[in-house]
């Protein structure tokens, strides 16, 4: 179902989209809180929108023939990294925040994606399978100086840095599911925060304030993919359950403030909707879906 195919896109690449229902996946906030970062197959492709957070002021940031995924702000504001194909194969581009000034930063024969920003803006970490398997690399925001940090035979995925920016958090597919680790900054000190038999963990993201992370599991069954949002201490404890399981709730992220989360719902007629609650996973409300009035 279009569940599996969205979490599959989110772990491994930004793939057409294969089914015919409306889709709106992510929600980075801005850093002013304003606004919301996702993209969508609204238009008939994947295309790079910003909303603001009361789902009024859409805006296609993209507009291209190719399809372009994962967009994230600067910690400025200034600019957006995203995932595009428009080239021929996988790669991160950063765009102003209007959409203007698109520059393809890795420019690599190897599929690279999932980017996400330094807390101060000078550099980007990313997976890649330039070393013929997902790796996280980092770059400068100019795109220069790569370097595998994760550097290991594992499958790596999902990174996104610390406030700080002394460490990354991410997923690793080891002993047969996907785990939450955490890193420093040049790849040393892979520290293993959660794991569970039968479950993965996905999409995890640092709060803010650096004192949580916030991660959703992956439960299958018979009928349908089902997932849930949980959030726990920096190292891996006082793990909470912050929604339910009965629809895919999937792909969070902190506001600014750390004290509401955005997420995705994908229904039973894969719908997939972008949402927001209060950071205890109370006061869920809808912000985007259904077709669009672009301005």
């Amino acid at each position: 179902m279009k569940y599996r195919f969205i979490r599959n896109v989110l772990i491994l690449a930004a793939l057409p989209l294969l089914a015919a229902s409306l889709t709106v996946v992510a929600a980075d906030w801005s850093p002013d809180g304003k606004k919301l970062l996702f993209w969508s197959d609204w238009n008939g492709n994947l295309e790079g929108y910003a909303v603001n957070i009361d789902g009024t002021g859409l805006v296609n940031l993209t507009e291209h023939p190719a399809e372009d995924a994962n967009p994230v702000w600067s910690p400025d504001a200034r600019r957006i990294a995203f995932y595009s194909i428009r080239d021929g194969n996988g790669e991160i581009y950063v765009m102003n925040s209007d959409g203007t000034g698109t520059k393809n930063l890795t420019n690599h024969v190897a599929h690279d994606f999932n980017p996400a920003w330094s807390a101060n803006g000078d550099m980007l970490v990313f997976q890649s399978y330039r070393d013929g398997h997902g790796q996280i690399y980092t770059m400068t925001a100019d795109g220069t100086s790569a370097k595998n940090i994760s550097n290991n035979n594992f499958v790596e995925t999902n990174p996104h840095w610390s406030p700080d920016d002394s460490q990354i958090v991410y997923v690793s597919i080891r002993n047969g599911s996907r785990g939450i680790y955490s890193m420093n900054l040049d790849g040393s000190n892979q520290t293993l925060l959660l794991e569970r038999k039968w479950m993965n963990f996905l999409n995890p993201k640092w709060s803010p304030d650096g004192n949580m992370i916030v991660f959703h599991s992956l439960f299958d069954d018979i009928d349908h993919e089902r997932g849930a949002i949980y959030v726990m201490k920096k190292d891996g404890t006082d793990i909470r359950k912050i929604t339910g399981d009965d629809t895919y709730n999937f792909n969070p992220f902190f506001s600014p403030d750390s004290r509401g989360i955005a997420y995705n719902i994908g229904d039973n007629d894969d719908a997939i909707s972008i949402h927001v609650m209060d950071a205890d996973g109370s006061n869920s409300r809808l912000v985007s879906d259904g077709t669009p009035n672009i301005n």
